[in-house]
């Protein structure tokens, strides 16, 4: 994991300069939302690779299936996030 870096989408050039003070700071908040997010994947991957030899055989579908739950729940959140930062963006006219 030390290695991998993750480096939410920067704010679109266009969208940048129609923002007000207002609208960066959300968008950076947001931002920021994301990256915390995505540290939550990995660590819950290598959680998976090490429950697998220490769960009886008959169980494994039921804990992956609860991990890949968990995975989703995740990814829904992070989509939420980049969701909310689209919306920002002012509406033309």
């Amino acid at each position: 994991m030390a290695g991998v870096r993750y480096t939410p989408p920067k704010r679109l050039p266009l969208a940048a300069r129609k923002y007000n003070k207002s609208q960066i700071c959300e968008d950076d908040n947001l931002q920021r939302i994301q990256f915390a997010i995505s540290g939550i994947l990995r660590p819950l991957d290598v959680l998976a690779h090490m429950l697998l030899p220490l769960v009886p055989s008959e169980d494994v579908g039921r804990v992956y299936s609860a991990m890949n739950d968990t995975r989703l729940l995740i990814l829904n959140a992070a989509g939420v996030a980049s969701e909310q930062r689209t919306n920002i963006m002012p509406k033309s006219r």
